[in-house]
């Protein structure tokens, strides 16, 4: 269970529910949920959550990497880590940013991830320390971006506000 002060505890129980859907297996009187010409029986659906991992620090984004079924999860402090299917969290961070980014309100940090469609590259977007919004892209080596290639891709400044950052 993730306990966060203020406006974070919102955000990291999005966060937390969105995990845990995305584990849901729905069966629809044996159909897929698209099938059928009036669409499928709703009132024969249900719905479990159940928890998928702990120990993440304010998770805001999620991320599936092609041909990789494990999740990528987005931490507001500057990391990117992976959550196995068994729900194990790796050690080693796949990107921590945390250097770069600007410290204040709940709508500052790393904000998304997502991945080229071949997998061999990593987008992100945060708030750096000058208070701008940066899109970054990163060539992935293995399990880690490569911070040597480094490419940013599209710079807001955003000094005027302290809020709405997405």
């Amino acid at each position: 269970m993730l306990h966060l002060p203020g406006a974070r505890r919102g955000r990291a129980a999005m966060a937390a529910a969105l995990i845990a859907c995305s584990t849901l297996v729905a069966t629809v009187g044996g159909r897929s949920p698209g099938a059928g010409a009036s669409g499928p029986n709703l009132g024969s659906v249900q719905l479990a959550l159940a928890p998928v991992t702990t120990g993440l620090s304010s998770p805001v984004d999620l991320a599936w990497r092609s041909g990789d079924g494990r999740m990528y999860v987005v931490e507001l402090g500057g990391t990117v880590v992976i959550v196995s299917p068994d729900g194990s969290v790796s050690p080693t961070p796949v990107l921590d940013v945390s250097a770069d980014l600007g410290s204040g309100s709940d709508e500052q940090g790393l904000l998304g991830v997502t991945f080229s469609s071949d997998g061999t590259k990593l987008y992100v977007d945060y708030v750096d320390s000058s208070w701008s919004i940066e899109v970054v892209e990163y060539t992935m080596s293995g399990d880690v971006a490569d911070t040597s290639t480094k490419r940013v891709l599209l710079t807001i400044p955003h000094a005027d506000y302290s809020n709405h950052y997405g």
